[in-house]
């Protein structure tokens, strides 16, 4: 029997994930019980989004392609800033999101010191705004993405995972 070639360690990264425990819970991003949105600096890098489901496609293709594959495999749903999310969230569910600008990206780094100054043993005050900020300040996004390769798979674009997932939550 003919030996099979190494396995190849590949890496996914994804967008953050739309599923609402992450954008609508986690990142406190976007507060859907009191319909608030919040954002540091000025919303506009574009901003990775992708869905469990749809980056557990990629892995299981990607794992089961006989082809060289990237090292980095990058998968982005689809790429919005935070105020094309918050228009799509208010078009979607046909509610009003009240926004709220609380400063600079320099204010937010203050903000993630002081929590980590005062909660120095517990990650989640700060670890959810340290990962925010690198997608408000552009610097999380991923460089490219091969969602090309596997173009069978067609990932969820945010205005379909609001309108499936989210608007049937706020009309509870």
């Amino acid at each position: 029997a003919a030996l099979k070639p190494p396995t190849q360690l590949v890496h996914v990264l994804n967008g953050c994930f739309l599923d609402t425990r992450v954008l609508f819970g986690f990142l406190g991003a976007v507060d859907l019980k009191s319909r608030t949105a919040n954002y540091w600096g000025d919303g506009l890098f574009p901003m990775d989004f992708t869905t469990f489901a749809d980056t557990a496609a990629y892995t299981a293709r990607v794992a089961t392609d006989e082809r060289e594959v990237p090292d980095k495999f990058y998968v982005v749903g689809e790429r919005r800033n935070f105020h094309e999310l918050v228009a799509l969230l208010e078009a979607e569910t046909g509610q009003a999101f009240n926004v709220v600008h609380n400063g600079s990206l320099e204010d937010l780094d203050h903000t993630i010191a002081q929590r980590v100054r005062e909660n120095p043993d517990n990650p989640y005050s700060f670890i959810p705004l340290m990962y925010y900020r690198a997608m408000l300040n552009g610097k999380g996004a991923l460089p490219e993405t091969h969602n090309h390769l596997y173009p069978e798979i067609q990932p969820t674009p945010v205005n379909a995972y609001i309108r499936e997932y989210v608007r049937p939550l706020l009309a509870q």
